[in-house]
């Protein structure tokens, strides 16, 4: 290999790397600002004269776009209308727009709508997040670090939950009585605190979105080679239709979408009932803080979980066996939750939400993988944004009925739905892929005969 080749691939590198840190940093943010909301509630109700339930269903909006959007998204990047430059620049700036949004709602206590504005566009942008990994991922990295940048992008969500917990329960004051006219001192300076906030994340998102449309391409200039990808610049809509239903008839890839939903499922419960399932439970202190912190050591574990979670998807073939021996530590672990809810042991629910975050990153690591593997040759875009609109909402209703049993059984009951849930996940994990995952493994393996940084997939 001359000296030009070899710059050529460090530049690649290096260019590629950068990017993931850019994209990384928008799972940062979007992680932020979708788990603050919990724990500046009081602040929401004082403020802005509004319930509860209303700053519940302000978080809710952030699902919204996943339940409206996979289908125009789906259709546009089948037609290359949208390819993953667009989608990347549209992600940056709907993310720039939410806090454009929740920044200025905090100047008038009339401006709550725009909050929710604000969250939905960070639901757009969450969506796309959630399909980028893979790929981003496929398209731009050697098959022998694909698990790497899988694993790097889910670090800055993670990493997102973590300061979304810490800053807010830090920084704001305890409104106790929002009534109190004492208070409305407290409250102006918590507004203040979180105006500065969200304008400091804002200046960081106007800086990554031009950054990645310096640097972002729809495909690398020197890319591995990749498998074969047909596409027509003609595309019908019964063409759309066709493999839409092709992608929604693979079971494996159904499966798939239902196992991630119940490992995300388990994040909404800690995020929005936490500090209620601690409540009933007997335990005393800041619930509200309890509950953040709790879901903080769950996103430490996650984080903790990534380079053996890289490692291991890189290196071994058997996704098949790593994912059903993640699924079910979740599983167990999950148990462990229970287990220290039931006792009130508040320090087996912490540890038990470390080792269950190590596993579920492991697990969710496979399973982008393994969707990658089990859709192709179909465009990873295009697949990808199904996989994200299809997971998001079943997390949702796993979440929703987690919230009925808590309201009629209790909070040991929800944490107990939670569990069962994880083990129907390593059940189904049993049953995805039992006789293809490992041959497209061998094929895999005769392919790095040939070329060892062949790609999964290629667009011409």
């Amino acid at each position: 290999m001359d000296s030009t080749t070899l710059a050529k691939e460090f530049n690649l590198a290096r260019r590629r790397w950068f990017i993931l840190l850019l994209i990384s940093l928008l799972q940062t943010l979007s992680g932020m600002t979708f788990a603050c909301f919990g724990q500046i509630s009081d602040f929401f109700v004082a403020y802005f004269n509004v319930t509860y339930a209303q700053v519940d269903w302000m978080t809710l909006a952030f699902d919204v776009p996943p339940l409206v959007m996979t289908v125009p998204l789906a259709w546009l990047t089948y037609r290359r209308i949208v390819k993953f430059k667009a989608l990347t620049l549209v992600t940056a700036f709907s993310l720039t727009a939410a806090y454009v949004c929740i920044a200025i709602s905090l100047m008038h206590a009339d401006l709550f709508w725009l909050s929710v504005v604000g969250q939905i566009l960070n639901g757009l942008a969450a969506q796309i997040l959630m399909a980028t990994p893979s790929m981003f991922a496929v398209l731009w990295f050697p098959e022998n670090e694909i698990g790497t940048a899988i694993s790097v992008n889910l670090l800055g969500l993670f990493s997102g939950y973590i300061f979304g917990v810490i800053i807010p329960t830090n920084l704001l004051s305890k409104v106790s009585n929002v009534t109190n006219e004492h208070n409305t001192h407290v409250i102006v300076d918590d507004r203040n605190i979180l105006l500065i906030t969200y304008c400091v994340c804002f200046v960081v998102a106007v800086a990554v979105s031009i950054s990645l449309s310096l640097v972002v391409a729809d495909t690398p200039p020197n890319p591995p080679s990749f498998r074969a990808f047909e596409t027509s610049s003609v595309v019908y809509v019964k063409t759309f239709l066709r493999t839409t239903l092709d992608l929604l008839s693979r079971i494996p890839f159904i499966l798939a979408c239902i196992i991630f939903g119940i490992i995300f499922q388990a994040q909404t419960v800690e995020f929005t009932m936490m500090a209620e399932i601690l409540e009933v439970t007997s335990q005393g202190g800041n619930l509200d803080a309890i509950g953040g912190y709790v879901m903080c050591s769950y996103a430490c574990g996650c984080i903790v979980g990534t380079p053996p979670a890289a490692f291991l998807v890189n290196k071994c073939n058997n996704r098949r066996t790593i994912g059903i021996v993640s699924t079910f530590l979740v599983f167990v672990f999950s148990g462990g939750i229970t287990f220290g809810v039931f006792f009130n042991n508040l320090v087996t629910v912490y540890v038990c939400n470390v080792l269950m975050g190590f596993v579920s990153q492991l697990a969710m690591v496979v399973i982008y993988e393994i969707v990658t593997e089990v859709t192709s040759p179909m465009d990873e875009t295009f697949v990808t944004l199904w996989f994200a609109g299809i997971m998001t909402p079943m997390g949702i209703f796993f979440g929703e009925i987690g919230r009925v049993v808590l309201i009629h059984f209790g909070g040991v009951a929800v944490i107990l739905f939670q569990t069962i849930s994880m083990l129907v996940g390593a059940v189904l994990f049993i049953c995805l892929l039992p006789p293809c995952l490992e041959s497209l493994s061998i094929q895999d393996e005769n392919e790095k005969t040939e070329d060892e940084t062949t790609s999964l997939i290629i667009q011409k």
